[in-house]
């Protein structure tokens, strides 16, 4: 990956994090850890913001793997998004956000891990991408 797109993915996961009202120290290193651990494609990331979700086994893992970190999935993929998870938010997203979770956790299909949290994310951008985020 050349150095303009690795400065990119950080921006732009620094900007979705400040958006969230996320801690960005934390935000780089859930985001590190799991591009370590999957080996997912970096250039992939930031299209997610945009509704590009690509059909990629290691895009996917990725995403369960920040989902599982953040503490809004668990391991075995039941979606756990609690009221501290919610207090994580900024008052103006958290809301919305923990009702699309509500809302999406119900329409699950796989038994997948890696899946289940893809189509977690895929959801809830799909109800409102304004308040997507993903770092």
């Amino acid at each position: 990956m050349n150095t303009a797109t690795l400065l990119l993915v950080f921006i732009l996961g620094a900007i979705n994090a400040a958006y969230a009202g996320l801690d960005e120290n934390l935000a780089k290193a859930l985001h590190a850890k799991c591009i370590e651990e999957t080996g997912a494609d970096e250039e992939r990331i930031p299209n997610a913001l945009k509704g590009e979700f690509p059909d990629d086994p290691k895009f996917k893992c990725y995403i369960k793997c920040i989902t599982v970190n953040f503490g809004a999935m668990a391991e075995d993929g039941k979606v756990t998004f609690t009221d501290d998870i919610k207090k994580q938010l900024p008052d103006d997203i958290a809301e919305p956000i923990s009702k699309m979770v509500n809302t999406c956790k119900n329409k699950l299909k796989s038994e997948d891990v890696c899946e289940r949290a893809y189509e977690l994310h895929k959801c809830v951008y799909d109800i409102d991408p304004t308040k997507y985020f993903l770092f």
